[in-house]
């Protein structure tokens, strides 16, 4: 494993996974998110660092994905789930975490999302292959809402006829065997998870995207609608 998987799986306090953190956002030293200084004072009780020009007080998870998060044990834990666990959902991550089911959705949308407007992600599928679109009616199978998801262990799987493509083909099946369906209103968050569980799958990656991109709150995360074709 990389050191930073290391890190990762030994980091025990908020402070210790702060410090990596800080390591991927600010790489080259200290750069103010407002004035863009390069010193800054720690304040270790607070867990923050404090522009010396400006005055800004700010933290590595900022007005960033992770904006606002509490228990960062919770995320790394999330982390290295997606990186060594591919078939895991949310009923598998509350009870791993011990929290509520709806707690568990909402930090893995916050993901998806995260993922979904990555650049990263974008570019290292158009350079690894042709972009590949599917319509609603040719997911139809796998997008009817359920209230929740459910333990899967419990369901025998049944043949399907198959789909048109080799890339439709393994998102219905990974909706099945994971999720046992979901709705139409997230599927392409669900296939940019599935990209990422299949190519940009290192906890590194991850955390980079999710301290590069912005703040998304429940409301954010509701508001959001797929496109009619689901890029894959």
């Amino acid at each position: 494993m990389e050191p930073l998987e290391n890190s990762l799986i030994i980091a025990n306090s908020k402070s210790e996974i702060r410090g990596i953190l800080q390591k991927l956002r600010w790489r080259q030293g200290f750069q103010c998110p407002r004035c863009h200084a390069k010193k800054g004072y720690n304040l270790p009780k607070r867990m923050l660092i404090e522009c010396s020009k400006c005055g800004l007080q700010t933290s590595a998870t900022s007005g960033t994905a992770l904006h606002g998060a509490r228990k960062l044990n919770a995320w790394t834990r999330l982390i290295m789930l997606l990186y060594t666990n591919k078939s895991f959902n949310c009923v598998y991550l509350a009870a791993d975490l011990k929290t509520r089911y709806s707690t568990a959705w909402l930090m893995l949308q916050k993901v998806r999302l995260a993922l979904e407007n990555s650049a990263d992600l974008h570019n290292l599928k158009e350079s690894s292959r042709e972009p590949t679109v599917a319509s609603s009616e040719s997911l139809r199978s796998v997008l009817f809402k359920r209230s929740r998801e459910i333990d899967l262990t419990m369901i025998k799987s049944k043949k399907e006829s198959g789909p048109q493509t080799k890339e439709i083909s393994q998102f219905i099946t990974y909706i099945k065997t994971v999720y046992h369906g979901i709705s139409r209103k997230y599927s392409q968050l669900y296939a940019t998870e599935l990209g990422f569980k299949t190519g940009f799958n290192t906890p590194e990656s991850l955390l980079r995207i999710l301290i590069r991109g912005s703040p998304k709150n429940s409301a954010k995360i509701l508001e959001y609608k797929s496109p009619y074709l689901i890029r894959l």
